[in-house]
């Protein structure tokens, strides 16, 4: 009986096994490109949340001008290398209210044409940053996307951080750190499944004497937005719905052949 219960547990098992050794590789990077795609240049990092879009800032899906057009480029690594796909994007959505200013509303998303194999490249789930101030890992640069460069940040809350700019997180450094290293577009992660922020900017300013921020948006005050534009909640809930399934399944025919 033990035996039949492990059979029918272990697709679950392995399922969520392969997520976990996969929850890193979540980012690919938004590139434009004019006329040949091999010509592509990459402009910053871009978070999946569904099989067909990426999420990124506002500034990373304009493209240049209208001569350039936005592509998606996936890396992933292999022994002493890797390789790399780019395809090209059917469509920006850039937030309705986005004027330019890089701390408000800097919110865009990239729909590729084509799929992602959501086993090898997972889609994340939209976050939130918590509104006390807590320890959280910006992804994101740095080697291929597949294998990031990470760092810890602590995060404030925009009353902390900027006196006209309420929508804006931020983290605060003493350069050079390595955070401000980081691309525009960057996920910020504090919750392991989630994007719960994005990098505004890259590089670190100096607000004030001695004091360098680093902003951020909270993907929660944009949701409804970025659900509207990608139908990243259907997804979330069809993923969620079909792994509570699978598991009153097993229990239920783990229950009968007890009997």
């Amino acid at each position: 009986m033990y035996l039949k219960m492990l059979k029918l547990l272990l697709p679950i098992f392995l399922t969520l096994f392969c997520q976990g050794l996969a929850q890193d590789r979540f980012i690919v990077f938004v590139s434009e490109y004019i006329g040949n795609i091999g010509s592509a240049v990459g402009r910053c990092p871009a978070t999946i949340i569904t099989d067909r879009h990426v999420l990124t800032t506002a500034a990373c899906a304009t493209p240049t001008n209208s001569s350039f057009q936005l592509a998606i480029s996936i890396q992933m690594s292999f022994g002493s290398g890797y390789a790399s796909r780019t395809i090209s994007a059917e469509r920006a959505f850039i937030h309705p209210n986005y004027t330019g200013d890089e701390y408000s509303n800097n919110v865009g998303v990239v729909l590729m044409g084509g799929l992602f194999n959501t086993t090898s490249l997972p889609p994340r789930s939209l976050g939130s940053i918590p509104s006390v101030n807590t320890t959280c890992r910006l992804f994101g640069w740095g080697g291929a996307p597949d294998n990031p460069e990470t760092v810890e940040v602590v995060v404030h809350e925009p009353a902390y951080c900027f006196s006209d700019r309420p929508q804006a997180f931020c983290a605060e450094h003493s350069p050079p750190a390595r955070a401000c290293a980081a691309l525009r577009g960057s996920p910020l992660v504090c919750n392991p499944l989630s994007v719960d922020g994005i990098l505004l900017k890259t590089d670190c300013t100096e607000e004030d004497p001695g004091r360098f921020l680093q902003p951020y948006h909270s993907v929660d005050d944009f949701k409804e937005w970025i659900e509207s534009v990608s139908g990243a909640q259907l997804v979330n809930q069809i993923s969620t719905l079909l792994l509570l399934s699978a598991l009153v399944i097993s229990f239920n025919t783990a229950m009968k052949t007890k009997e």
